[in-house]
């Protein structure tokens, strides 16, 4: 079933019924106020005045279905609603197009568009694209990470940027504005192996390191304004690199426990980190004070943050298949979405 941005208002959506509070039960005026929305939703619709409403917030994420195809779901969080967007046999890959018109997947050998208006289109640039890559934040360009190569794909053309043996390359990623990348690397020092953080102008190809030691990097994850960078070190100490000066700072990790992922907050103020042990933190990063949110996760989790900063998706539980909740970062509140979400699959807001 495929769904317009109005449908919200159009009828065609319906009430999660199983979205469930984890925690504090739901009160009766909260759900008076959700009937109210609601009724007025439908009003304004038969008046044709949907409009005047806000526009959906919209989560997308992947689910595989009891006869094993991937299914993507979208939920609107300012109504508390959802419904099925597409279902097919496969999503390699699946992201949202930057405007926030369609979704782009990778089904099987091909990528297509599924637009919110139920179009189904090829990529203006399948070749800009490619199989593996990754594009541009601006979309005009791509990125590959194949053989011990990073590889720069723009339009037909393609160039070299970063060419090592087929396993120094462990990830890249773009930063926001679409001009550089962070690379997590595999150097040598004479008889001894380095991992370097390097950050590649993709205009030049000249390469900056950031940080170099014996030991290993992940998530490496940038700042929502590009003007830093965080990472996780062998000691998982959290350190941060200013792109404008080099400096570096050293957040010291004050628990026991392993990292799992590692995201920043829409503004850029804190850094949010799962551990292993499936607890939450909140990391400030003016004072490098850690604080605990939630500990009832399990040991693999992946989060992504709405534009506006008030709700966190978090997909929890083993390396195939997780849990959804919802977290309002306001009430502290925890929404059951569902279960068998699909592990690594697709879990991202519409921009």
């Amino acid at each position: 079933m495929y769904l317009s941005r109005d449908a919200l208002f159009e009828g065609e959506y319906e009430p999660l019924a199983d979205v469930v509070p984890v925690g504090p039960r739901v009160t009766g005026v909260r759900l008076l106020v959700r009937f109210v929305l609601a009724l007025t939703a439908l009003l304004l619709s038969v008046m044709g005045l949907a409009r005047l409403l806000p526009p959906p917030l919209l989560l997308a994420y992947e689910v595989t279905t009891p006869q094993y195809t991937r299914e993507v779901m979208l939920f609107d969080a300012r109504t508390q609603v959802q419904a099925a967007f597409l279902n097919t046999e496969m999503i390699r890959e699946a992201r949202w197009l930057p405007d926030g018109t369609g979704l782009l997947l990778l089904e099987a050998r091909s990528w297509a568009v599924h637009g919110m208006d139920g179009d189904i289109r090829n990529p203006a640039s399948t070749e800009r694209i490619g199989m593996r890559a990754q594009p541009a934040p601006d979309w005009s360009r791509a990125l590959s990470m194949e053989r011990g190569q990073l590889v720069l794909f723009n339009g037909r053309t393609s160039r070299v940027l970063l060419q090592g043996n087929p396993a120094d390359i462990y990830a890249a990623i773009w930063s926001p504005d679409s001009t550089h990348i962070a690379a997590n690397v595999q150097a040598s020092q004479g008889d001894s192996a380095l991992r370097e953080v390097l950050l590649v102008n993709v205009d030049t190809g000249e390469a900056q390191v950031l940080s170099s030691e014996p030991a290993f990097y992940t998530s490496l994850r940038w700042a929502p304004d590009g003007t830093r960078l965080a990472f996780i070190d062998l000691r998982y100490d959290i350190q941060l690199v200013d792109i404008a000066t080099g400096d570096l700072t050293r957040l010291p990790y004050p628990h026991i426990e392993t990292i799992d992922t590692l995201s920043w907050t829409p503004d850029g103020a804190a850094l949010i980190y799962a551990t292993r042990a499936g607890r939450l933190y909140l990391l400030d990063v003016a004072t490098g004070s850690n604080m605990l949110i939630e500990e009832r996760l399990a040991s693999n989790t992946q989060l992504a943050w709405s534009p506006d900063g008030r709700w966190l998706a978090i997909s929890t539980g083993t390396l195939v298949e997780h849990t959804l909740y919802l977290r309002d970062m306001r009430t502290g509140q925890m929404l059951h979405m569902g279960d068998h979400v699909r592990a690594g699959g697709l879990l991202a807001w519409q921009p």
